[in-house]
């Protein structure tokens, strides 16, 4: 794994694009964002200690959102074959990794969640209106 420095805005990985990377802030923040229709939706903010890019490196899965620095920021970038050598020689790693998708996980299920709870909620609320105009 090497050690790769990023300006302020500087763009560290692009939607759509491919790679094999997996990524690792070792001081400074990122923006996570998607791009929908010109108009950019903000899925967070991460710092010293995250990381980001695994669906590529695990899956080599196209990049699911762009990851922007904020502020001067070092990362640690390896590929699949360094993250694991690192994980055998440092197990608390495969623990936070682990810790840190199970997060993931249940955050996506509940924006899923309430996504189901509007779509039921617009029905109830709009339902008697539809029939008024088949």
């Amino acid at each position: 794994m090497k050690n790769k420095k990023f300006k302020k805005d500087e763009i560290i990985i692009k939607e759509g694009t491919t790679g094999n990377e997996i990524f690792f802030i070792k001081s400074g923040s990122v923006k996570v964002y998607k791009t929908f229709n010109d108009e950019i939706l903000e899925l967070g903010i991460l710092r010293k200690g995250d990381f980001f890019g695994e669906l590529s490196c695990f899956l080599g899965h196209e990049r699911t959102a762009t990851v922007q620095a904020l502020e001067d920021t070092v990362i640690m970038i390896g590929d699949k074959k360094s993250f694991f050598a690192s994980i055998k020689r440092n197990p608390e790693m495969a623990e936070k990794v682990i810790m840190a998708f199970a997060r993931r996980l249940i955050d996506a299920h509940r924006a899923l969640s309430e996504m189901q709870d509007q779509k039921t909620a617009y029905k109830l609320i709009f339902q008697p209106f539809m029939d008024d105009f088949k």
